[in-house]
């Protein structure tokens, strides 16, 4: 845990009033936290900061009971009112968990009996939720989306270059960018950093990649999680993306996704990544992308596909889509995630400088009467074990879908 991360949540090491730099021990207890999890509770602490600095209060640990209360009112929705910075109730359940861990990391006590009066405040939130109008939801790269992003960057930096390839990777592996990228921009990956290049291993025949994580959001403690990436055969390939950032790597513990500069090797953050694309997408009229949807845009297309989960080999389509372990996407995959017809071709040229990618023959149907895309969805059914059936045109023709538990 470095000095940069301490500095992002210092809400959070702070007792309200005064800011504290974490003595080694404090540094022991807070590694027993995630670090997505840590960010969580600093936000559910500048939240609660918030509402002291509106009702005029200067707060100082220990909560009380009547501070609880009046946090849940204010920030949950109720009849009553309508605010801007009101939340769902979902959202403040999270958030209180984080104001009792905020307690426990400074070793004081959270107010007791006071869970069934904010159980009732909860409930009453969740109804007001129901009523308001839900939001939309969270925009889906496709893979014209993700062709802008290669015509864009190309020809770009080394750093353009190094976010096309994450971009490719996290879109065929249904990556979050938390996972995949770097806390800082400079300086030597902790093992429990972003991908390095001894996490990549790459199948002898080119045909697949894995990629080891060790700071997954859904893992437990010294659990190791995967992304299985298939090779395409294509300009948007993600076995030669990843190819591409390990050549660019110098040591074992070079960062996948970075790139070398006169100074030294250069990580690619989160925002660095964000910043950089939400340029490209504001200017194309697609502000309403983030770093989520390309997660979004990955399990979207292979719903599209037929690629349904089977819950007789859940685990095996898990690792083989690079969901690695996230049990969610069972009934995400079928309820949250739109459809979108077959738009992307994969008739694409070369990776190589120069080269520019193309629309042209979108949507065109092969001597067998299928489309890349299908072609792709078939081979990969057969990878994970599951059917493949042809129509009597000889088409592609995927089982009717079945979700885990349902």
């Amino acid at each position: 845990m470095d000095e940069s991360f301490i500095s992002s949540i210092q809400d959070f090491t702070s007792d309200g009033v005064i800011l504290k730099a974490p003595s080694e021990m404090d540094l022991h207890v807070l590694n027993g936290w995630g670090l997505v999890t840590l960010k969580g509770y600093n936000s559910a602490v500048r939240k609660f900061l918030m509402y002291m600095q509106t009702v005029g209060r200067k707060f100082r640990l220990p909560a009380q009971a009547n501070d609880i209360y009046n946090f849940c009112f204010w920030c949950g929705k109720s009849s009553a009112s309508k605010n801007t910075w009101e939340i769902s109730a979902t959202t403040l359940k999270k958030y209180l968990s984080g104001l009792k861990a905020w307690h426990d990391y400074h070793g004081l006590p959270y107010p007791i009996g006071i869970d069934r009066k904010v159980g009732l405040m909860l409930k009453s939130s969740a109804k007001e939720d129901v009523k308001r109008p839900k939001k939309n939801p969270k925009a889906a790269i496709k893979l014209h989306h993700l062709l802008a992003i290669a015509d864009s960057f190309l020809e770009g930096s080394e750093e353009d270059l190094a976010i096309l390839d994450l971009s490719i990777v996290a879109f065929w592996g249904m990556a979050r960018l938390g996972e995949i990228t770097y806390a800082n921009r400079t300086g030597r990956i902790t093992i429990d950093g972003g991908p390095r290049k001894e996490d990549v291993m790459i199948s002898r025949d080119l045909h697949s990649a894995i990629i080891t994580l060790r700071n997954a959001k859904t893992s437990k403690p010294g659990e190791l999680q995967y992304i299985r990436l298939v090779a395409l055969g294509n300009a948007l390939c993600p076995v030669l993306a990843v190819r591409r950032r390990i050549s660019s790597c110098k040591n074992l513990d070079d960062s996948i996704f970075g790139f070398e500069t006169s100074s030294g090797r250069s990580n690619l953050t989160k925002y660095t990544v964000i910043s950089r694309l939400k340029k490209l997408w504001g200017s194309s009229g697609d502000g309403q992308l983030s770093g989520h949807s390309f997660r979004v845009g990955g399990a979207s297309l292979r719903n599209a596909l037929g690629v349904w989960f089977d819950s007789l080999s859940l685990e095996l389509v898990l690792v083989s889509l690079g969901c690695h372990q996230d049990q969610d996407y069972s009934s995400r995959g079928r309820k949250t995630f739109p459809f979108y017809p077959n738009t992307g071709c994969f008739e694409l040229p070369p990776y190589r400088s120069g080269n520019r990618y193309s629309y042209k023959g979108l949507l065109t149907l092969g001597r067998a009467g299928r489309t890349p895309l299908e072609k792709c969805a078939e081979k990969e059914r057969r990878c994970i074990g599951l059917p493949v059936t042809r129509t009597a045109g000889g088409g592609h023709q995927s089982p009717s879908p079945r979700v885990h538990g349902a």
